[in-house]
């Protein structure tokens, strides 16, 4: 479904059939070696940002909390609009890896800043209302904020 929508992502989505897609700090989201000194940095001053691709055989894979979603085609078009639309692109009009974790998890440039106030659960709020859904993003600071508005 989202290569139908969305060709720029067949080559960054890979083959497996469910797919995390997450937005954070650069340095620190994914990094191998996470200190206090990056978490602050990404907290308190505006760094640049990644996408994550993760990829899974099945939807449980991908994280302890799951929760589905019923969007019709028409609003999963606006979702992955919003996520493509985050990728940063190259000169050459493709997604620019920084780096792979063993995991086979891919971070590619993003566009925005993270910081406290403009992180993970504001992208991902901020993503679900696009898409149509009755989410408030602004104030989606924490994830427990997005999930409550999601039940």
């Amino acid at each position: 479904d989202i290569v139908t929508h969305a060709p720029m992502m067949q080559d960054i989505t890979g083959t497996r059939g469910y797919i995390r897609l997450g937005w954070g700090d650069r340095d620190y989201y994914g990094a191998e070696r996470k200190t206090m000194g990056l978490m602050a940095k990404a907290l308190f001053l505006p760094t640049p940002s990644v996408v994550e691709v993760a990829n899974f055989k099945k939807p449980e894979q991908a994280g302890k909390t799951l929760v589905p979603l019923r969007i019709s085609d028409g609003e999963l078009k606006k979702l992955l609009a919003f996520i493509t639309a985050s990728i940063a692109l190259d000169r050459q009009g493709q997604p620019s890896l920084v780096r792979k974790e063993p995991s086979g998890f891919r971070y590619y440039s993003a566009h925005g800043r993270y910081h406290l106030l403009r992180n993970c659960n504001n992208w991902t709020a901020k993503a679900l209302h696009q898409s149509g859904q009755d989410v408030h993003y602004r104030t989606a600071f924490l994830a427990d904020r997005v999930m409550r508005q999601l039940d």
